[in-house]
C-alpha cells in the first residue's frame, strides 16, 4: 500500500488513538490493493 494512503488513514483516526487501532483497517484495504493487483495481472 501506498506510504501517502497509510498517513492520510492514520491522520483520520487521530494521534489519540491506541498503537494498532487502524491495523485492521489497514490490512483490509492492503488486501484490496494487493487483489486489485492480482485481477490486473490476470487480465
Amino acid at each position: 500500500m501506498h506510504s501517502l494512503l497509510k498517513r492520510q488513514i492514520r491522520r483520520y483516526f487521530g494521534e489519540d488513538e491506541p498503537p494498532g487501532a487502524c491495523s485492521p483497517f489497514l490490512k483490509a484495504v492492503n488486501a484490496a490493493y494487493h487483489q486489485a493487483d492480482d485481477d490486473r495481472l490476470m487480465l
